[in-house]
């Protein structure tokens, strides 16, 4: 059900869980839903952390896109969902509590580090900040546009590409 590529991987992943925890404990008024992969088994591990927490499991059969699209801001451990709301104004961060996610090593450099988050305080800043800006609509989309091409403009590329 996972793909674990180093010895870690699980307990990075839990330690991500509980920043989720943690933050919706410190603000309780976010709304904060955890959505996974429909291919994903029941994690008791996962659902022990966020017992009683305030945080909504989201069914695996809703639409991620649909969802990500309602939210203000999206956090992901290994989902390409994160490069592709960017694209769409959506802003995404990547969590990596060891430094170790195998899925995140394109984005270990300078002109992406600002949406890795490998702590829980650059956790908590960094949303804290994103979701103040887009009460007041002040969202800085250049921090996320350049990691995928907005969708809408994807087959007239690819037509473009075909016909010259």
């Amino acid at each position: 059900e996972r793909e674990d590529k180093y010895t870690e991987f699980l307990d990075d992943y839990y330690e991500a869980i509980r920043w989720l925890v943690r933050f919706k404990e410190q603000h309780p008024s976010f709304s904060i839903g955890i959505k996974h992969h429909p291919s994903a088994g029941i994690d008791n591990i996962e659902n022990k952390i966020i017992s009683k927490s305030g945080i909504e499991l989201l069914p695996k059969t809703e639409n991620s896109y649909k969802l990500a699209f309602q939210s203000r801001c999206v956090v992901t451990w290994g989902s390409t969902m994160g490069y592709e709301m960017g694209a769409h104004g959506v802003p995404s961060f990547f969590l990596d509590p060891g430094n170790r996610n195998s899925f995140l090593y394109d984005l270990r450099n300078e002109k992406f580090e600002h949406l890795l988050l490998d702590n829980y305080d650059a956790f908590h800043d960094a949303l804290i900040s994103v979701l103040e800006e887009s009460k007041n609509n002040k969202i800085h989309k250049d921090k996320w546009n350049n990691l995928c091409i907005e969708s809408s403009e994807v087959s007239k590329n690819i037509y473009n590409t075909f016909y010259k």
